[in-house]
C-alpha cells in the first residue's frame, strides 16, 4: 500500500478573503434582487432578464479584453429561433 503524502495548506491571505467577500456580496445581492423582482415580474421573465444581463456583461468583457468570440456565435440566431418559442410556451403553462 502506498501512502499519499499529507500536504499542509497555507492559510488564506488578504486577497483570498477579499475575493470571498466580494463573491458573498454578489451572490447575496442576487438572491435579494430576485426576491424583489419576483414581486413585479413573472419568474421566467426574471430569469430571462438575468441571463440576458449576464450574456451582455460577458460579451462586454470579451470585447474589452480582446478575447475572440467563438465561431459558433454565428449560429446564435438559429438558437434564438428555436429557444424563443419554447420560452413562450413555458410562460403559457
Amino acid at each position: 500500500m502506498s501512502k499519499t503524502p499529507v500536504v499542509a495548506k497555507a492559510p488564506m491571505g488578504l486577497k483570498q478573503w477579499l475575493m470571498l467577500g466580494v463573491l458573498s456580496l454578489v451572490w447575496g445581492a442576487s438572491f435579494f434582487a430576485i426576491e424583489i423582482a419576483i414581486t413585479h415580474f413573472a419568474p421566467l421573465t426574471v430569469v430571462a432578464i438575468r441571463v440576458s444581463l449576464a450574456a451582455l456583461g460577458l460579451y462586454g468583457y470579451m470585447r474589452v479584453t480582446g478575447v475572440p468570440l467563438p465561431h459558433a456565435l454565428a449560429h446564435a440566431g438559429h438558437g434564438a429561433t428555436v429557444g424563443a418559442p419554447r420560452f413562450k410556451a413555458w410562460q403559457i403553462w
